[in-house]
């Protein structure tokens, strides 16, 4: 496989779960909260 292709599908990947984070940052803000003091 290319590397270029790797990278591009990477790419994508990163969008929709940044994308996914922020829909659950947004519905969940009190949960995300409590959630990230955990760590």
């Amino acid at each position: 496989m290319p590397k270029v292709m790797v990278e591009k599908e990477a790419l994508e990947f990163d969008r929709k779960l940044y994308s996914s984070r922020r829909v659950f940052e947004q519905s969940n803000y009190d949960t995300y909260l409590k959630a990230y003091r955990w760590f």
